[in-house]
């Protein structure tokens, strides 16, 4: 049977922050979910999960799994008391190749994220695909199809105006900030970040642009808290502060710590204080929204207001749009020669063994021309029977629809001689 490369996704095309955490996958919980799913399915040659803040999804390369297999066993082992039927409206699934590489391609270039053009998802595909590299899990169509997302990535950056700018949720966030307090403001303000991940990485390469009194750093491991203070010259802060919620001396805080819900419950009723959550699941309670002299924002606050301030790219998302179609384009002749190497090899198979099974018969045999003739009249048939079975009782419509699946079915080895 043919392969087909497929996908089930959650995001925040469709799902609020609190739904999308049901279903986030932790790094440490990635290796345990696809050897479950890679013993429940035994078809499937190629996996990858991809878990963001914003999506969490699962490409896999499967003959007969389909995506809603997938997602059912998804949701019973994430979220095991959930009611099936209804979790599945949240989820979009493709189950044909061509489908599922033209949504890895537009959700790795930025065009389906919350804030379009976002450059962060590329590195979380690369880290998602080297997991699938370390497993031996890549299979030949999502290798294929992630050859042609580095290219595309590649080619917009090159031949389009659609990353120009700073788009940034870390950039957003610092601006939040300074909007808030005002910019004449900012050099009376201290900041903390917490969390030493991607996202402070990426907040850190802003910092520059933000004129803040004081800026420190805190991290469960406090080595890399200490390594980026000295890197960007900032102050540490005791984690211990942290757990224990002592943010008095801070005016505005900005957390992306993985795996830590409701790590901030409570901070002084005093001065205003801004908390900026960029984590998945949520650090801060939500029931500080409701705390007077509190402004908190969530991912999706803040990549809502950048989608509210974003006019201006329309021109440069057809040009990435433009060149995401010629990939896939020369990825669906790939699938398609795919095809025909697959049956070439299985037809070559199937005429050596026909030969075989005559040539043997007729050993030590004196043959005439008629005899000959009769020879080549058994191979022929022998042949042809078979393939002009399966495709006359195909059913109307579906030869032309589905002709290399049908042409495959007919000449494949194992059918042949059934």
């Amino acid at each position: 049977m043919i392969r087909s490369l497929r996908n089930i996704s959650i995001s925040h095309t469709s799902t609020s922050l609190e739904q999308r955490e049901n279903y986030h996958v932790s790094a440490e919980a990635i290796r345990p979910l696809s050897q479950s799913i890679l013993c429940h399915f035994s078809d499937i040659v190629g996996l990858m999960i991809l878990s963001t803040c914003n999506r969490t999804e699962v490409y896999f390369e499967s003959t007969s799994t389909s995506a809603l297999d997938m997602c059912e066993y998804f949701i019973t082992i994430m979220c095991p008391k959930a009611e099936l039927s209804s979790e599945k409206k949240l989820f979009h699934f493709n189950n044909r190749t061509i489908d599922t590489a033209f949504h890895l391609l537009e959700v790795a270039n930025g065009l389906r994220s919350a804030v379009v053009g976002d450059q962060q998802i590329l590195n979380q595909i690369k880290g998602a695909y080297k997991v699938s590299l370390e497993h031996h899990t890549q299979g030949s169509l999502l290798e294929r199809t992630l050859q042609a997302v580095f290219k595309s990535h590649k080619r917009i950056s090159n031949e389009s105006a659609f990353r120009n700018g700073s788009r940034s949720t870390a950039y957003r966030a610092l601006k939040i900030i300074q909007d808030s307090f005002g910019k004449d403001s900012m050099p009376s303000k201290r900041l903390l970040i917490i969390g030493a991940g991607e996202i402070t990485t990426e907040i850190l390469k802003y910092l520059p642009k933000f004129a803040f009194e004081e800026i420190a750093i805190s991290n469960r491991t406090e080595m890399k808290a200490m390594h980026l203070a000295q890197a960007y010259h900032l102050k540490t802060e005791k984690w211990s502060n942290i757990e224990n919620n002592h943010f008095h001396s801070f005016d505005a805080i900005i957390t992306a710590v993985s795996n830590r819900k409701h790590l901030i419950k409570s901070l002084p009723q005093v001065e205003k204080k801004i908390i900026i959550d960029l984590s998945l699941p949520c650090n801060a309670h939500p029931a500080l929204a409701f705390q007077h002299n509190i402004e908190l924002y969530n991912l999706d606050n803040v990549t809502e207001q950048i989608a509210q301030t974003d006019y201006s790219r329309q021109q440069a998302v057809h040009q990435a749009e433009s060149i995401i179609a010629e990939e896939i384009n020369k990825l669906a002749n790939w699938v398609q020669k795919a095809k025909i190497r697959s049956f070439l090899k299985d037809y070559k198979a199937s005429t050596q063994h026909t030969l075989r099974e005559v040539i043997e018969q007729l050993q030590d045999k004196n043959l005439s021309t008629k005899d000959l003739e009769n020879i080549i009249h058994i191979i022929s048939e022998k042949m042809v029977k078979k393939p002009a079975v399966i495709m006359n009782h195909s059913c109307e419509g579906e030869l032309s629809e589905n002709s290399m699946e049908f042409i495959q079915k007919a000449f494949a080895p194992n059918n042949f001689f059934s």
